[in-house]
């Protein structure tokens, strides 16, 4: 199977660390989205302002961590369902085992996986779809950081996850949800991984295999992301609106794909942190990038027309 492999420039990671000023920061302008925005403030309201201002500075201990197998933690009924779960999500091509914090957000997401593959979704309940790059030599993907636990914990969401290493597998992912996902169906997508304003690198071989320009004009992916209905798309990407309407860049070309009505949203800037606002069936319909500033967030509207 051909994979389409890429080598690119510097790439933008996303910082490892929060320094106390930005966190203080956060908070300020996360107070000012809650009490300063008027009448519009009401979405805004769901969102948790931890989600914004970072994690404490600690990395993942992968030795006390639930994929760990650690005897001392589990009894031997657990310790099997542990193995069990984590051959499950290597089936599912799912290796990065720290994006998840517990055994139960793990089990979540295969059995989830599971209810796509035998059309068991509720349709009538929100779909998020992340796509997550294998990349990540900072752990800025890792549960500590990520987006994925307030998203998870909300009980309306039907969350399905998958792990991209390059183009074939982001198509893959997309097929998948042309043939299983009933025909019209809406979903919110995210979008993960390192890059900048024209990539999202999704692994680290050789050379870099990355979401790019040259994608953006393929028959299938444009064919695939077309057929979707996708309500709203989201960068956890850095830059991935740099230059707004005025140049190409990663949000702009989507957009060109997604449906009139949809709805591309991006960072200008390098972000380290993304907290998303719901209504009030739980369905994501914003987000907030890093301290929540003015004039860090790009909006592209959906240009398809079937």
């Amino acid at each position: 199977m051909f994979i389409n492999s890429k080598n690119i420039s510097t790439i933008e990671l996303l910082p490892k660390r929060i320094s106390v000023q930005r966190k203080a920061q956060a908070c300020l302008l996360g107070l000012a989205l809650l009490f300063g925005a008027g009448s519009c403030a009401d979405p805004i309201q769901q969102i948790n302002l931890e989600d914004l201002i970072g994690i404490d500075e600690e990395d993942i201990d992968d030795e006390t961590a639930w994929y760990a197998e650690n005897s001392e933690v589990y009894s031997p009924e657990e310790l099997q369902i542990c193995r069990e779960t984590k051959a499950q999500l290597a089936a599912l091509g799912i290796n990065s085992l720290n994006r998840f914090k517990t055994l139960s957000e793990a089990q979540y997401i295969v059995r989830q996986r599971q209810r796509l593959g035998n059309n068991a979704l509720d349709s009538s309940k929100p779909i998020t779809v992340v796509l997550y790059a294998e990349h990540d030599p900072n752990g800025a993907f890792s549960w500590k950081w990520n987006s994925l636990g307030p998203i998870l914990a909300k009980a309306n969401q039907q969350v399905l996850f998958f792990e991209v290493r390059n183009d074939t597998e982001c198509k893959a992912a997309l097929r998948l949800l042309n043939d299983k996902l009933p025909v019209g169906q809406e979903l919110v997508l995210i979008l993960g991984g390192h890059g900048q304003q024209d990539y999202l690198t999704w692994s680290m071989p050789r050379s870099v295999i990355e979401l790019d320009p040259l994608d953006y004009t393929d028959p299938g992916f444009k064919q695939l992301v077309q057929t979707l209905n996708i309500k709203l798309a989201i960068f956890e990407s850095c830059k991935a609106g740099l230059g707004s309407g005025a140049e190409a860049n990663q949000a702009n070309r989507l957009a060109e794909l997604i449906r009139i009505g949809g709805q591309v949203i991006a960072p200008l800037i390098s972000i380290y942190r993304a907290a998303y606002v719901y209504d009030d069936a739980e369905k994501i319909i914003d987000v907030v990038y890093d301290r929540g500033e003015a004039g860090i967030t790009y909006r592209a509207e959906g240009k398809y027309r079937e």
